[in-house]
């Protein structure tokens, strides 16, 4: 039997390393770096707009504003006078006070028991006391004070 030498290659040939494996793979990395860069940077603008927007918004339309409280009328009953000018000293005195609260607010808010006081001459001379409710918004609530 005759032997023969047989040469066995290290690598097969289609897996051989070629210079532009090393460039092939280090533009692949770049062009991912600059994908991940590209959304990071979309993602950072969307937060910036949307911080913006709602700065604005807070600013403008979601002001909060002090309700208008108007006094429509005023009626006195069971008022005791003298010769028909002068009131009695220690007089009980009513009034029925006509009173409407706007909130010109976008959302409602609630408030608690009301006090209505009554000067006269700067001098405190009675004093009433409203219920508590919820002021719809831009609504008008009525109210009878006695």
């Amino acid at each position: 039997m005759v032997e023969r030498d047989q040469v066995r290659p290290l690598a097969p040939a289609a897996d051989a390393p070629t210079s532009d494996d090393g460039e092939a793979a280090l533009q692949l990395k770049k062009v991912r770096r600059k994908k991940l860069i590209r959304c990071c940077a979309c993602i950072a603008a969307l937060f910036i707009i949307l911080a913006v927007v709602i700065i604005v918004l807070i600013f403008t339309v979601f002001r909060v504003k002090d309700p208008i409280i108007k006094l429509n009328a005023i009626s006195l009953t069971n008022l005791d006078l003298i010769n028909g000018s002068i009131p009695t000293t220690g007089v009980n005195i009513s009034l029925i006070a006509d009173i409407s609260v706007k909130n010109p607010n976008i959302a409602s808010f609630k408030y608690r028991n009301t006090t209505t006081t009554l000067y006269y001459y700067g001098t405190e001379v009675g004093d009433a006391r409203g219920p508590g409710g919820t002021a719809k918004a831009h609504r008008t609530i009525q109210m009878n004070i006695t």
